[in-house]
């Protein structure tokens, strides 16, 4: 659920900001997650702030794995007298980048999660604009039983995948949702975030 907090960020307004911070010294960068103003709505990933959304109609966007942030291109400093100011903000607890936001931001909603489907061997097409959903580290095992070894899920992307264990290889993959683990496998996430 979505919370009203007070966070800092180090621009003159929330629609340039580069990076949302804890603290009004600009040194300790605010998790990821969620930032609006009420009226855009941000994410912030890794201390890298992603392209500004309406709060009337926010679009989900997909985070890549992996991201892999831009070098910033050097630029003359020039003095600018600023004074930061704290703002409300809250967090929403979805996964990846966050906001940075100027007056009060009130949270967005987590997504509704993707109906449970059988699982498909070959890639299916996502839902247009999925939910943003956290992706997890996941580890099946084999239990030697004999029954069915194949665990399906919505890997990060939002495709339904497939996987078979075979006794004695677990197998790792990333996933925001396990679909149907067989009676052979145990899948257990890590928390570890892909």
């Amino acid at each position: 659920m979505a919370t009203v907090g007070t966070f800092y960020f180090d621009t003159n307004s929330f629609a340039s900001a580069t990076t949302i911070y804890d603290d009004a010294a600009l040194t300790t960068v605010a998790q990821n997650g969620w930032y609006s103003d009420g009226t855009i709505v941000r994410q912030q990933i890794s201390g890298v702030l992603y392209a500004a959304q309406s709060c009337s109609a926010p679009v989900p966007v997909v985070t890549p794995v992996n991201p892999t942030p831009v070098a910033p291109t050097p630029v003359q400093p020039q003095p600018v007298p600023v004074q930061p100011q704290p703002v409300p903000v809250q967090p929403v607890p979805v996964q990846p980048p966050v906001q940075p936001v100027a007056p009060p931001v009130q949270p967005v909603a987590p997504p509704v999660q993707p109906p449970v489907q059988p699982p498909v061997n070959p890639p299916v097409n996502p839902p247009v604009n999925p939910p943003v959903t956290p992706c997890y580290v996941y580890t099946a095992t084999n239990n030697g039983s004999g029954g069915n070894n194949t665990v399906g899920y919505y890997n990060c992307n939002g495709f339904t995948q497939s996987v078979t264990v075979q006794p004695g290889y677990p197998v790792s993959f990333c996933a925001t949702q396990i679909l149907n683990p067989g009676s052979a496998v145990s899948v257990t996430n890590t928390q570890q975030l892909c």
